[in-house]
């Protein structure tokens, strides 16, 4: 579920010091209806806004993080909050900026288990070593081990489709509900709105 809130209505040097504290208050929200002593688990990362990562970067996240200048590191705000409760609930929110001139925030809610990620992964890597290892089995490398990254390009097609599958399958055990998501979801959306009302 995706939704875009304008921040046109707010002076643009007030544009990153309010959505910092509309996001804060969204992770408060989220702090104070699922809170630890029920045994949820939230877990906070500041991260870089998608429009501000360089075509082609080889660069890691965190290393452009460390890069960049700070105005645009302030105008690239993103945060990702999860919040989990055992293996089989699990809430991922991502709320960022839009642009370099801030004109809006882009809130992102999916449901993600742990055991949902778990599941794909596990099909991912099970792929991989299925194709690799039927490789070694038929002694397809022992001449030429180019056939090697072909192997292991077939276990990530492979892979990815187990991956798939596995994640499909695990959505019905999943403990938040899509009704429940798309709830949290339209709340968060209608307190960002407010939160930029306010401050007009």
């Amino acid at each position: 579920m995706k939704s875009v809130v304008s921040l046109a209505n707010l002076a643009v040097q007030d544009r990153p010091r309010r959505l910092e504290a509309a996001a804060d208050g969204i992770l408060g929200d989220l702090k104070e209806r699922f809170p630890e002593t029920q045994g949820f688990a939230c877990k906070i990362e500041e991260r870089l806004a998608k429009w501000a990562w360089p075509s082609r970067t080889k660069m890691s996240e965190q290393e452009l993080l460390r890069s960049i200048d700070a105005e645009t590191r302030k105008c690239a705000f993103r945060r990702g909050i999860r919040v989990t409760k055992g293996l089989r609930w699990g809430l991922t929110m991502d709320v960022q900026s839009t642009d370099r001139e801030m004109s809006g925030v882009q809130l992102d809610v999916l449901r993600e288990s742990p055991l949902s990620v778990i599941i794909a992964v596990s099909g991912f890597i099970a792929g991989i070593l299925a194709s690799v290892g039927y490789g070694f089995l038929i002694n397809a490398f022992k001449d030429d081990y180019r056939d090697l990254a072909i192997a292991v390009f077939i276990g990530c097609a492979i892979g990815a489709g187990l991956a798939l599958l596995g994640w499909v399958v695990s959505r019905p055990l999943e403990g938040l509900k899509a009704d429940q998501a798309r709830e949290i979801f339209e709340s968060a959306v209608q307190g960002m709105t407010r939160a930029v009302r306010r401050a007009a």
